[in-house]
């Protein structure tokens, strides 16, 4: 029977190479098979082994976090206007292919957005919360792209007038492992890009201040 359960497993894993050569000598160790003869698990997927961007000691995907904290040279208004207008979020947000409001009630909305980023193509729908020139959260929960999406933007009053200090955070993890593993490689690069977005509209929209201190 252990016999047999290798074998299968082999050419199953055959297109994976090195990474199947691995795993087969972890079961053919014996220390993987259980009482009853049959192969438990490997301590990692087979996939995760397969996976250039995974590292050797993962087990499981980790949550991804960023925070982002500027000075910028317009109002809290004035900023809190473009962060929460998502209708337009697809004409200067980086990788952003779509965005529109499909319901609203009062302080809460939805809005559908895509995503598209090389091999990356996907939409999702965000419950958006707002609450006027102080924060802007939207959120996605258990959907087929995303475990969870929080993003949150906090706007404070700047050390002088028509200054804010501008709070971006977010917090995120993918279902598809491959999405979860490049984002490894990028993240902070394209959540600092984002907010570089939103601040490049704010001088589009109202113009370029005096350098904030």
């Amino acid at each position: 029977a252990i016999r047999t359960d290798v074998g299968v497993l082999r050419m199953g894993v055959v297109s994976g190479a090195l990474a199947s050569k691995r795993i087969f000598a972890r079961f053919a160790s014996g220390d993987n098979f259980d009482r009853r003869g049959f192969v438990s698990p490997p301590k990692r997927a087979l996939f995760t082994s397969l996976n250039p961007f995974a590292s050797e000691e993962v087990e499981e995907m980790v949550p991804k976090k960023h925070l982002e904290r500027r000075l910028v040279n317009f109002s809290p208004e004035q900023v809190y206007e473009v962060v929460k207008n998502v209708d337009e979020y697809k004409e200067f947000v980086p990788w952003c292919t779509d965005s529109r409001i499909i319901s609203s009630n009062g302080s809460r909305f939805q809005a559908k957005l895509g995503v598209g980023f090389n091999l990356l193509s996907e939409h999702y729908t965000s419950l958006v919360t707002v609450e006027p020139q102080k924060s802007v959260r939207a959120e996605v929960q258990n959907n087929p792209l995303f475990e969870f999406l929080v993003n949150e933007w906090l706007f404070k009053q700047g050390p002088r007038e028509g200054t804010t200090w501008l709070e971006f955070l977010i917090a995120f993890q993918f279902k598809n492992q491959m999405y979860q593993g490049l984002s490894s490689i990028f993240f902070d690069q394209v959540a600092s890009k984002m907010v570089q977005a939103f601040e490049q509209r704010c001088i589009e929209k109202y113009g370029r201040m005096k350098q904030a201190l």
